[in-house]
């Protein structure tokens, strides 16, 4: 798989919707300690789950490797209690190469690009400016997560 060569952009800022999000940077050398922490704060006063910490850990590192080949480069995770429902989600940050030599496309063209695959996507407005926004739901397998 292909990786991008040159450093993520360090140019923006990003804010969360609300506080818990977790950061982890996409890079081999980083996602580990991260991945550890986040393990160990999950199961803070938990003693007696080292199979479940190990197979929690290694599916976020599965995770991470995967972003990270997809050209992600940082990705945020949050677990929260809404009203008595556990709701879990993620931000994948990914770079979007383009080919050496070509002008860089407007949002609006990025856009255009993405709807022509069959992506839902379209620029908003934001406080900081315009951005393209693309949105998707992944359903949950049934079964998945569950503990036997």
């Amino acid at each position: 798989t292909e990786v991008p060569e040159a450093p993520p952009p360090r140019d923006y800022r990003l804010m969360v919707p609300a506080e818990g999000w977790n950061r982890i940077v996409l890079d081999p050398e980083v996602w580990p300690r991260r991945i550890g922490v986040l393990v160990e704060k999950q199961f803070r006063g938990v003693d007696n789950a080292p199979h479940i910490k190990a197979e929690l850990r290694a599916d976020l590192e599965r995770r991470c490797q995967n972003a990270w080949e997809g050209g992600g480069f940082e990705l945020y995770l949050v677990n929260m209690d809404i009203h008595g429902m556990p709701v879990s989600a993620s931000l994948l940050v990914t770079l979007i190469p383009r080919p050496a030599g070509q002008p860089k496309p407007s949002l609006e063209a990025m856009a255009q690009g993405l709807t022509a695959e069959g992506r839902d996507a379209r620029v908003e407005a934001m406080p900081a400016g315009k951005a393209v926004v693309q949105r998707y739901q992944t359903a949950p397998q049934p079964g998945a997560g569950r503990r036997s």
